[in-house]
């Protein structure tokens, strides 16, 4: 199922209930951060975030830059390194 309308900049929980692992059943909660720009996963969007797009810039879309197609298009393009330029300076609430 997607996961639909989440706002940047914040951390959420999703949770999965009557998981099963062929033995025991329960509920999972899975929280993950969402904030645009963020590359380096580090909560924080700065000039790392994009110099590490720029470096992918052009290359092919493979599961180890994915993070770089920012706009999910299936490119690595300077429309990439916009998005996470106009980001900059945005973080997780605690790690600003």
């Amino acid at each position: 199922m997607p996961v639909i309308n989440v706002a940047n900049a914040q951390r959420i929980t999703i949770f999965a209930f009557g998981v099963s692992d062929g033995i025991r059943t329960g509920d999972v909660g899975i929280s993950m951060s969402v904030l645009l720009g963020d590359i380096g996963g580090n909560g924080l969007v700065n000039s790392t975030d994009t110099s590490l797009v720029q470096a992918q810039s052009g290359k092919p879309l493979t599961n180890s830059n994915f993070r770089t197609d920012v706009n999910a298009n299936g490119l690595i393009n300077s429309t990439d390194t916009s998005v996470v330029q106009s980001k900059s300076g945005a973080g997780l609430k605690g790690k600003q």
